[in-house]
Parts: C-alpha cells; structure tokens; sequence
C-alpha cells in the first residue's frame, strides 16, 4: 500500500509537464506581457517595446498610438507575472479636455487577470485572453 501511495504522490508532483514557473528571465516576461496586454488592447506585438524591468520582477511595456483626440500618445503598461497569473496595470494618460487625472500608475486590473500554464517540456505558456477568451501560447 505504500509504495501504491507513494508512486501516486510521485507522479502528482513530478509527472506534470504543466507547471507554474517562477524563475523567467526578463527577456520571457516581456513576451509575455507583449502577448498579454496585445490580447487585451487587441494590438499586434510587433508595435510593442519592452523598455524597463525592476527589482520587484515587474516589465515594462509601450506602444505609440492614437489618443481620443487624434493626437500621438505612447501607451505605456508594467506587468506582474507569478508563479501562476499575470496582470497590468497602465499608465494614466492627463487630459484635462475629458476630465482625466493622469501621470501615475492605475490600480492593478484584477479582473483581468488571468492564470497561466507552462509546459516546461515544450517551453510554452498559455493562458485565456480575458478579452476575447482566445487561448494565447507563447514560446519562450
């Protein structure tokens, strides 16, 4: 009986190729939160440009775009990736004309944050846009 439970308990914890990972190196976490953020504002990655990682873990993402008014913007997001989710917040743009405060970071988008899976084998993370409810992979 208990090599039973312990064969049991060994495939549980290490016959699983899908798995949180903790330990992505900058270069990974901006893939991600290119793919992420793109999901979500529905922009293609390409236009995206990582320009900034902390100590906390936290990358920094932009892209240029339209603002309401037509005028040039650059949109800006930093994205917290765990040990199982992912999620944003953004920068707030100031535009006194439609009453906005800005020059500071928003509040995290809790409900936009989504839980991932990474199939360390393959090298792939997957998560469900929470926008369109596409499945995203990323090879990292």
């Amino acid at each position: 009986m208990k090599k039973v439970t312990f064969f049991i308990l060994f495939i549980v914890i290490y016959g699983s190729n899908a798995t949180a990972k903790t330990d992505f190196i900058n270069e990974e976490k901006s893939k991600v939160c290119k793919a992420y953020i793109g999901s979500i504002m529905k922009r293609p990655i390409s236009i995206m440009t990582h320009y900034k990682s902390d100590n906390n873990g936290y990358v920094y993402v932009k892209y240029e775009g339209k603002w309401f008014n037509g005028e040039d913007v650059t949109f800006k997001y930093v994205c917290d990736i765990n040990s199982s989710t992912i999620e944003y917040s953004h920068w707030l743009i100031e535009d006194k004309s439609m009453g906005m405060r800005g020059n500071k970071w928003s509040d995290w988008k809790e409900k936009l944050k989504v839980k991932y899976n990474y199939n360390k084998e393959n090298k792939v993370l997957s998560f469900i846009s929470p926008k369109t409810s596409e499945e995203i992979k990323i090879n990292l």
